[in-house]
Protein backbone atom coordinates (compact mmCIF):
# COMPACT_ATOMS: atom_id res chain seq x y z
CA UNK A 1 0.00 0.00 0.00
CA UNK A 2 2.62 2.57 0.81
CA UNK A 3 4.60 1.60 -2.47
CA UNK A 4 1.72 2.15 -4.52
CA UNK A 5 1.35 5.45 -2.94
CA UNK A 6 4.44 6.78 -3.50
CA UNK A 7 4.96 5.62 -6.71
CA UNK A 8 1.72 7.38 -7.45
CA UNK A 9 2.79 10.54 -5.97
CA UNK A 10 6.49 10.09 -7.78
CA UNK A 11 4.74 10.11 -11.48
CA UNK A 12 1.60 12.96 -10.19
CA UNK A 13 4.93 14.78 -9.24
CA UNK A 14 6.86 14.32 -12.68
CA UNK A 15 3.57 14.44 -14.81
CA UNK A 16 3.09 17.95 -13.14
CA UNK A 17 6.92 18.91 -13.93
CA UNK A 18 7.27 17.62 -17.62
CA UNK A 19 4.06 19.16 -18.36
CA UNK A 20 5.13 22.75 -16.90
CA UNK A 21 8.39 22.69 -19.27
CA UNK A 22 6.23 21.11 -22.38
CA UNK A 23 4.13 24.19 -22.31
CA UNK A 24 6.48 26.67 -21.53
CA UNK A 25 8.75 26.08 -24.33
CA UNK A 26 5.30 25.22 -26.57
CA UNK A 27 4.27 28.98 -25.55
CA UNK A 28 7.79 30.74 -25.87
CA UNK A 29 8.01 28.81 -29.66
CA UNK A 30 4.32 29.99 -30.30
CA UNK A 31 4.83 33.66 -29.39
CA UNK A 32 8.24 33.75 -30.81
CA UNK A 33 6.51 32.77 -34.27
CA UNK A 34 3.67 35.46 -33.65
CA UNK A 35 6.37 38.22 -33.07
CA UNK A 36 8.53 37.05 -36.47
CA UNK A 37 5.60 37.21 -38.48
CA UNK A 38 4.83 40.33 -37.29
CA UNK A 39 1.33 42.30 -37.25
CA UNK A 40 1.34 42.51 -40.77
CA UNK A 41 0.37 39.43 -41.50
CA UNK A 42 -1.89 38.90 -38.74
CA UNK A 43 -4.91 40.61 -40.50
CA UNK A 44 -7.74 40.97 -38.73
CA UNK A 45 -6.94 39.76 -35.44
CA UNK A 46 -4.96 41.83 -32.85
CA UNK A 47 -1.80 40.27 -31.75
CA UNK A 48 -3.13 39.93 -28.59
CA UNK A 49 -6.18 37.38 -29.71
CA UNK A 50 -3.74 35.62 -31.76
CA UNK A 51 -1.61 34.75 -28.90
CA UNK A 52 -4.87 34.36 -26.28
CA UNK A 53 -5.98 31.71 -29.21
CA UNK A 54 -2.50 29.93 -29.62
CA UNK A 55 -2.29 29.56 -26.13
CA UNK A 56 -5.36 28.15 -25.67
CA UNK A 57 -4.46 25.34 -28.03
CA UNK A 58 -1.26 24.80 -26.03
CA UNK A 59 -3.97 24.18 -23.20
CA UNK A 60 -5.73 21.60 -24.47
CA UNK A 61 -2.89 19.96 -25.97
CA UNK A 62 -1.66 19.51 -22.50
CA UNK A 63 -5.29 17.98 -21.45
CA UNK A 64 -4.97 15.54 -24.84
CA UNK A 65 -1.86 14.17 -23.80
CA UNK A 66 -2.23 13.78 -19.91
CA UNK A 67 -5.06 11.79 -20.44
CA UNK A 68 -4.42 9.45 -23.58
CA UNK A 69 -0.48 9.49 -23.38
CA UNK A 70 -0.54 7.55 -20.10
CA UNK A 71 -3.19 4.67 -21.70
CA UNK A 72 -0.85 4.08 -24.30
CA UNK A 73 1.82 3.85 -22.18
CA UNK A 74 -0.05 1.32 -20.59
CA UNK A 75 -1.12 -0.73 -23.46
CA UNK A 76 2.48 -0.97 -24.96
CA UNK A 77 3.83 -1.74 -21.68
CA UNK A 78 1.51 -4.60 -21.63
CA UNK A 79 2.26 -5.85 -25.43
CA UNK A 80 5.83 -6.08 -24.52
CA UNK A 81 4.93 -7.81 -21.89
CA UNK A 82 2.88 -10.50 -23.18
Amino acid sequence: MAVRYATTRIVGDLKDTLGRSVKKNLRECVYNKIVRLGVCSTDDMSMAGLTQISLEGVEHLDLYYSSHLPQFLLWLGRRLIL
